[in-house]
This record gives structure tokens, sequence and C-alpha cells, in this order.
């Protein structure tokens, strides 16, 4: 009896060995941009792969980063799991109560990326974003059949190649492009709560006039797909970031270039460097997603070394990994390499402005290139003084 006991005994022991516990049913809802779709459903085949305790159901919709905030805070509980955003909304978003901290992968996101970007997602000393990327910024692209790398150090140089029918584009972006006529003369500061903004005086109003002069010309595009222009030679270059540079790439082929943006002749018949905002692409998780161990353990996923190469590979895009960084096949890429010449004269986006900076400044955006200024307004002055207290308000 003992004997048959043992044996059934070892035998429900060997047969409870091979039994794999059901998995957990979850569903993750994710927001990325159009161009990143293909990359992200291979990176959901392969977190399946890795986390068989989980049964994941997918709900993948296009939501372009810089939407993100206004589609997520008008119902947070109905919003994605897990989404992309800049790290400009990072304040926005942990005020309407709709980002979860970073907890369990906190030590491993920090020692991994490179500690501006750290900072860019970290409020009030906590974490509550995954760094994706370290190159949302913007630099010059152009076509070096029309242009040489001399011509592309000056404004009055490029504009002097432009014909009526083939020009350059400067997209204000609403107001975040336009920035660059002004970030010489003074870093603006937020800091989640105030707005500062240095440009109203002599030298504010120097970069003003070079800015309205240029639209002036006419040779000067206010907008418009990057890649179509240049292949019909509607523009010899354009201002514009590395999410265009494939399609860029394509357009332009063998005459494809880029490189830091030119300096341009201010109102005081001065060079003066056109700059940038710079800032990181971030991946956040919803505070009232119904799985957050699974969604926080995909925005970790999705934003670790590999995939951030994979994205620089395949997309262009400059990573936030330390070590995907310094990828030797990233450095042949020359949409990076100028987003690297520009660095210098970039002001880190998260810390310099805020929501009200946007709406101030896409109206004045649109005065200057329209040159129609509101009602009552009657000088450059007046204009440069309304941006700045409508900004600050």
């Amino acid at each position: 009896m003992l004997k048959k006991s043992l044996s059934f005994i070892a035998g429900v022991v060997l047969l409870l060995a091979g039994c794999t516990p059901p998995a957990t049913a979850v569903t993750i809802k994710v927001w990325q941009p159009a161009q990143e779709q293909s990359l992200l459903i291979a990176q959901t085949l392969e977190f399946e792969r890795l986390n068989p305790q989980w049964n994941i159901t997918w709900d993948l919709g296009v939501v372009e980063e810089p939407d993100v905030l206004n589609a997520l805070t008008v119902d947070v509980e109905a919003g994605a799991d897990v989404f992309a955003f800049p790290d400009d909304q990072l304040i926005g978003l942990v005020k309407a109560g709709a980002i979860s901290e970073v907890q369990q992968f906190k030590n491993e996101v920090t020692e991994r990326n490179l500690a501006w970007t750290i900072g860019a997602s970290t409020y009030q000393n906590k974490l509550y974003a995954y760094p994706e990327t370290a190159d949302n910024g913007y630099f010059l692209y152009y076509n070096s059949s029309k242009l040489t790398a001399t011509d592309v150090l000056k404004l009055d140089d490029i504009l002097a190649k432009t014909t009526n029918s083939s020009k350059i584009m400067l997209d204000p972006m609403g107001g975040w492009g336009s920035a660059t006529w002004f970030l010489a003369n003074g870093k603006p500061t937020y800091d989640g709560e105030t707005q500062t903004l240095p440009w109203s005086d002599a030298a504010g109003l120097a970069s003003a006039q070079g800015m309205l002069n240029a639209y002036k010309t006419g040779k000067v595009l206010t907008g418009g797909n990057h890649a179509q222009l240049f292949s019909t030679g509607a523009i010899i270059a354009t201002l514009t970031g590395t999410w265009e540079a494939n399609n860029i790439k394509t357009a332009l082929g063998a005459n494809y270039a880029a490189t830091k943006l030119p300096t341009f002749t201010n109102g005081l018949n001065q060079q003066q460097q056109m700059g940038s905002f710079t800032g990181a692409k971030l991946v956040g998780v919803n505070a009232f997603t119904e799985f957050p161990e699974a969604a926080h353990a995909f925005a970790n996923f999705i934003t670790n070394q590999d995939n951030q190469t994979a994205r620089g590979l395949i997309r262009g895009l400059g990573p936030s990994n330390i070590a995907a960084a310094s990828n030797i096949r990233l450095g042949e890429n020359k949409a990076l390499a100028a987003l690297a010449a520009q660095a210098p004269y970039g002001v880190q986006q998260s810390t310099a402005v805020g929501l009200t900076y946007f709406q101030a400044m896409g109206a004045f955006s649109t005065a200057i290139t329209t040159d129609t200024f509101p009602a009552g307004v009657t000088t450059l002055q007046a204009l440069l003084n309304l941006l700045v207290t409508q900004a600050t308000a």
C-alpha cells in the first residue's frame, strides 16, 4: 500500500509540474503617432513573447504626441493605458491626475537614460514618465544641389538662392518654431505656475524686426508637407525635426543634407543665430489604468535600449538611452548630426514655456507671417508687448 501511495503522489507531482498557470487576461490601449504604428505592432508581439503570464488584448490608436494632453484630459478613464507625449505636457498631465508615477522601474529608467531627460520626466521629485527620445528639437534640412554648405550658414544667402517658385519653409508651428528668432535674447522660464518671457526689450524688438523682414520677402513658406515640397522643387530648405528625416531623405535622394539653423539679419543689421527648443519624447501610463502592472511593464519595454536603438535606425529618432545613443550606426545619421550641431543654441522646452506661451506666440506668429496686426496694435513694439503680456498672464 505504501509503495502504491508513493507512486500516486509522485504522479500527481509530475502532473502539476507540467502544468502552466493560466495567463491573466489584460487589455492595453496604446496611443502612438501614425509613423510609430509599424514599429509598435512589432513591439507588442515581442512583449507578448516575453510575458506569457498575460493574455493581452491590444487596442492600438493613432494620436499624435502634441495632441495627447487635450485628448487624454477630455476623459482620462477612457483614454489610453500607455501613451507617448512631448515633455512640456508632463506638468499638465500630472495636474490633471492623468499620469501614474513610475515606481517599480524607477531605478532602471533613471540609470539608463540621459540625466536631463530624467529631469524632464520628473515633477516635484517624482518620476512620472519613461524617456523615449532626446531629439524633440529642430534644425535645417536642405537640397545640396541648390545650396552649398556655405550658403546655409546665413538666412540671407539662402533667400538669395530662392525664387518665386522655390522657397524656404519656416513654419511657426503654432509658436514652437517661431521661438527660433528670439531665443538668443534670453531664456524664458516656466515652473508649472509662472511664465517669464524676457523678449520685449530692444534686443527682442530687433529679433522681431528680423523675423518680419524675412517673411515680407515673399520667399518664405509657413506650412506644408516638407517631403512633397522638396520633391516638387517648391522649397530648397526647411526648418523641422528628426520625425521628417526619412521622408525628406527619400524626397531628396543624393541631395539630402541637414545642418544647424542659420544666422539671420536682425533689426540692428546684426547677424543673430537662430535658436531652438530642445526636448524629449516621453511615454506615460494612465493613472486610471485597470492593469497598472502590465501597462508599466510595456511602457518600460518600448523605451528600453533595444527599442530605442530600433527606433533610431528605423525612424531616425535620437535616443535618450545612453547606450543606444552611443550606437555607432546612429552616428552616421545626418539629421541627428544636425540636431547635435544645433544643440548649443537650444533651450530645454519643458522648463522654458507652458501653454500660455504657445497661445500667445501662436497669435504673434500669425500677425508677423501675414503682416496683419490685431486691431489697435499699430507698431511692432506694441505687438511684442502684447505677446509678453498675454504669455505671462
